[in-house]
């Protein structure tokens, strides 16, 4: 009977799930997961979102030089917030592959002047404006907006100070958008910092771009599975 009410089915298979992951990652790979779990449930809550993998029924699996959908955990985009300085209502951040909008809405908590979220799914798109207006009463941000459009051939706006990535493209499609930053910085010289985080076993195709300096390296990810690293445009 009890099984029958929201969530509760969940809790019943908890102490079981806990038990798999120790098996799994170790007593405390097992309480970072245990941790990640009830942050993520907390503050979706508390926000009024459904940004998991398969909340809402949603799945956008790997195309080609797109990866599939994952959202970026709290903690980790916390960790990185962190190391960023932010100069309240002039710096302006742009997440490339934004989703359902979890990363947008948590930069849009700090005090940007405005937050871009570019996704090519007009379906997640579309989910990320729901969250974008359910969580307004909560947003700092002066201005929050989500451009349904291809990376590649999205002009980054002049002002953008702050790039967000989270292993969302590779290939031909991370080379386009990398140019497409570099467009921007000849229109109008500045500093721009980028955030860049993917799992492990990824190669970091970044460091490889002279025009940018990798100024941290950071451990942010569950059971460290993935790296962040944050970088700052120089001349080349």
């Amino acid at each position: 009977m009890f099984e029958k009410v929201p969530g509760v089915r969940k809790i019943f298979h908890l102490p079981a799930k806990i038990v798999s992951k120790t098996q799994e990652y170790g007593p405390i790979g097992a309480l970072h997961w245990l941790t990640y779990q009830l942050t993520r449930r907390w503050r979706e809550w508390r926000l009024g979102l459904r940004t998991g993998e398969l909340d809402l029924g949603i799945v956008q699996p790997d195309e080609g030089d797109n990866n599939g959908y994952e959202p970026v955990d709290y903690l980790c985009f916390d960790i990185i917030m962190d190391h960023i300085d932010v100069i309240p209502n002039e710096s302006v951040f742009l997440d490339y592959g934004c989703g359902k909008g979890r990363a947008v809405i948590l930069a849009a908590l700090y005090p940007f002047k405005k937050v871009i979220g570019v996704e090519l799914s007009p379906v997640m798109s579309a989910v990320a404006r729901q969250h974008v207006h359910g969580a307004s009463k909560n947003l700092t941000a002066q201005e929050v907006e989500i451009v349904t459009t291809d990376a590649r051939t999205f002009s980054v706006p002049d002002d953008v100070t702050h790039i967000f990535m989270f292993n969302p493209f590779l290939g031909e499609v991370l080379k386009g958008v990398l140019n497409q930053i570099q467009a921007s910085l000849h229109r109008k010289e500045r500093r721009l910092t980028i955030m860049y985080i993917l799992p492990k076993v990824e190669v970091n195709h970044l460091d490889s771009e002279k025009w940018l300096l990798k100024t941290q390296t950071l451990q942010t990810g569950f059971c460290n599975y993935i790296d962040s690293y944050i970088y700052e445009t120089q001349s080349e």
